[in-house]
């Protein structure tokens, strides 16, 4: 461009002369880290999140009823699979609610009007769900294990079952970093010790060491289900 403008003749650029400019282009479009337009004008991010209010209430007012639905349920069949990946114990049963709904709707025992209704308060109840575990200031991996063993009978409080959970997640940092973790049997032996010796520095001598076996089991399959490859 340079050439091109300061001259009419054909002009041959240098190797040199072409790096320098090559340079200063690359020099003038370097990326730098992403600028955040909303605080850039003090605004507040907007959710877009399917599970935010503002966002579900659109879906009411939208002409096309039929591609709402469609779309509603996608979202929000995506969102919960998610969570069920981590989570089966608090997810579980809003995801069979979610199967229902979808059945009677296709099979037209159900309006579009309605099952909109019924996918926002699925939604809504995804989000409660999360907010109850915010209030235990447990991690959503954390929170699994909590759901796990809140119905066990070895324990004496929920304190117990938090401690628990959050033990099991620390435990386990160095053990699943390692490549395939899983497939070796050494270290599969030294996590199932570890939960157990977990449990029993919790539960103390109260408990028959054969219902610590079962609980410990059902952790580390958990355990499993969520970490292995």
């Amino acid at each position: 461009m340079i050439i091109r403008y300061t001259t009419t003749k054909k002009v041959e650029i240098s190797r040199e002369l072409e790096y320098e400019i090559n340079q200063l282009i690359s020099k003038s479009i370097s990326a730098e880290e992403p600028v955040d337009i909303f605080s850039l004008i003090q605004k507040e991010k907007p959710d877009l999140s399917v599970l935010d209010e503002n966002f579900l209430a659109q879906f009411k007012e939208m002409r096309q009823k039929n591609y709402a639905v469609d779309l509603l349920i996608k979202l929000l069949n995506d969102e919960i699979k998610i969570k069920m990946r981590k989570n089966p114990f608090r997810y579980k049963s809003l995801y069979e609610m979610l199967k229902n709904l979808i059945e009677r709707y296709n099979v037209k025992l159900i309006n579009t009007v309605d099952v909109i209704d019924e996918l926002i308060e699925i939604a809504k109840e995804v989000k409660k769900k999360m907010d109850e575990g915010k209030k235990l200031n447990l991690t959503e991996e954390e929170l699994a294990f909590y759901d796990m063993l809140l119905g066990k009978d070895i324990f004496e409080n929920e304190d117990e079952i938090k401690f628990i959970a959050k033990e099991v997640i620390k435990k386990l940092g160095n053990f699943i970093k390692v490549v395939d973790w899983n497939k070796k049997e050494s270290l599969r032996a030294k996590i199932r010790w570890a939960i157990k010796e977990i449990l029993i520095n919790v539960v103390d001598e109260r408990v028959e060491y054969e219902k610590i076996e079962n609980v410990a089991k059902e952790i580390y399959e958990h355990i499993e289900a969520l970490y292995a490859t």
